[in-house]
């Protein structure tokens, strides 16, 4: 199964490299709310596999991946520039194996860059997630993308997110990690982790590919 991941993001990674542009304009892939369409893979320390595709048009992104070894499937829709920095967007996940866990939020994205080095984009959406089978509660996100440039294509990301729904159920992420851009290759390692109101806090390193176009 590792073996057959990692020949997975070494075919992904071995595409011929484009020059990724939007209005004639070079893309800074680090940055969440960039315009542009992407396949890509990431492999964790316990050699899961999920892939993502992503297509960007306009002031459009949609993405889809899957999570959690392919037993979720997220998608994620932005609309940016309705209002200066401020953009819609929506996040919706759907568990594949288990009878809970999907979620739906809409809300917004609001670009923050503060100087070259360091870069915010707020989100907060509220939606729902389904407790059990069939049965949603209402519920709302709070995170920010956070972005340190470091420059020669590096950078830092630390990306908190916080969920709360109406039947006092609460969950914390983070994904913490370094980039890496060369060309139209997105190199990110990093580590990602989470705990709930009832469980305790956990993570896992992983090594994530794009190649955008």
């Amino acid at each position: 199964m590792l073996k057959t991941s990692i020949n997975s993001l070494v075919l992904l990674s071995a595409m011929t490299t484009l020059s990724v542009t939007a209005n004639g304009k070079d893309i800074d892939m680090s940055d969440p709310t960039a315009v542009y369409s992407s396949v890509g893979g990431v492999i964790n320390e316990d050699g899961d596999v999920d892939l993502s595709v992503g297509a960007g048009w306009g002031n459009n992104l949609l993405s889809v991946e899957s999570r959690q070894n392919f037993d979720a499937l997220n998608v994620r829709y932005a609309r940016m520039k309705l209002w200066k920095g401020l953009g819609l967007y929506i996040d919706a996940t759907h568990q594949i194996e288990a009878d809970f866990g999907s979620t739906f939020g809409i809300g917004g994205i609001y670009a923050l860059p503060i100087n070259k080095v360091f870069q915010f984009y707020p989100i907060i959406t509220v939606g729902g997630m389904e407790q059990m089978k069939g049965e949603w509660s209402g519920s709302a996100t709070f995170g920010v993308y956070s972005r340190i440039q470091l420059g020669k294509g590096f950078s830092v990301g630390i990306d908190p997110f916080y969920t709360t729904s109406e039947n006092s159920f609460s969950s914390t992420t983070l994904d913490s990690f370094l980039g890496y851009q060369y060309k139209t290759h997105m190199f990110r390692f990093g580590l990602l982790g989470s705990d709930t109101n009832s469980t305790d806090y956990d993570s896992k390193a992983y090594i994530k590919y794009k190649f955008g176009f």
